[in-house]
């Protein structure tokens, strides 16, 4: 326990080292005049994105601590998930295989109250749930260019084509999550973890 309390400490301070020193490398690289000027030619407009960000966390927070309720003995805290969720992007931010690099350090946070089994499957339902919005937001967009955009012929083809594999896969999806075999086998694995 101590052991892991240390390595916690040491990866906490690893982290900070790291994340400064990325940030004063930008700012070097940049320089530091730019970057003041740019924040000075915004001013606080630079709060509009994250005002419009912050209810999406929060939304994505929300679910996840719904899917998490499901398990009995299982304490989540929404301000607790919203934190996690925010690092998780952050690292996504970083790495170059967006989702390889913050899902693993969403687990690993999670792990600190949630046993690894049910954070890491709480992380791809929340993922898999998260990537379906985003399909569903790109189907809307090519439907809307199809009909309202004055393509070429080769282009509105391929947009529907596209429009059509999604259909496709989302079918199947939800043909498979609906089955009787996949909904056994979900509750059998919550009943092993309860």
């Amino acid at each position: 326990m101590a052991r892991d309390l240390n390595m916690g400490k040491s990866f906490k301070a690893l982290s900070l080292i790291l994340g400064v020193g990325l940030l004063v490398w930008m700012v070097r690289k940049i320089g530091l005049h730019e970057v003041l000027a740019s924040f000075q030619a915004i001013g606080w407009k630079m709060m509009w994105p994250i005002l419009l960000m912050a209810p999406t966390y929060l939304f994505y927070a929300y679910s996840w601590d719904l899917f998490l309720d499901r398990f009995e003995h299982v304490p989540s805290s929404l301000w607790n998930l919203l934190k996690i969720k925010i690092a998780g992007e952050g690292a996504n931010t970083l790495t170059p295989l967006n989702f390889v690099g913050g899902d693993p350090v969403r687990i690993w946070l999670l792990s600190k109250s949630v046993p690894v089994e049910i954070g890491g499957a709480s992380v791809a339902v929340d993922r898999t749930l998260h990537s379906l919005a985003t399909v569903a937001v790109i189907f809307v967009g090519i439907v809307a260019a199809v009909f309202k955009m004055d393509l070429p012929h080769y282009a509105s083809f391929l947009l529907e084509c596209t429009a059509a594999g999604i259909l496709f896969f989302d079918s199947l999806f939800s043909f498979f999550s609906d089955s009787r075999a996949f909904r056994q086998d979900c509750a059998t694995s919550s009943e092993i973890k309860n």
